[in-house]
């Protein structure tokens, strides 16, 4: 049991390491920074860390190719991941 449980665990590594490598430096960043946050980031913290412009066009990015999502929060929005990528991302 305890080793099909290891092997799942390496699996899910090297996804995440495999979907990590396809994206660029600055994504990888976002998507760390929403992955410590357990899944979900205000777009404002981000904008503080990386500045609005660089925020907004990595985000649409990530967003046009289906890995995070934006609803309305307030005056700003909640990016999030999809679910997709949260279970192979977020162990």
């Amino acid at each position: 049991m305890f080793s099909k449980i290891e092997k799942t665990e390496k699996k899910s590594t090297r996804e995440a390491r495999g979907l990590l490598d396809l994206l660029q430096e600055d994504e990888k960043k976002f998507i760390l920074n929403i992955v410590e946050n357990k899944g979900e980031i205000l777009q404002s913290k981000l904008s503080k860390k990386f500045g609005k412009v660089k925020t907004f066009r990595t985000l649409e990015g990530l967003r046009k190719r289906g890995i995070v999502t934006k609803e309305k929060y307030g005056r700003t929005n909640k990016i999030k991941l999809e679910e997709d990528f949260k279970d192979i991302l977020c162990f």
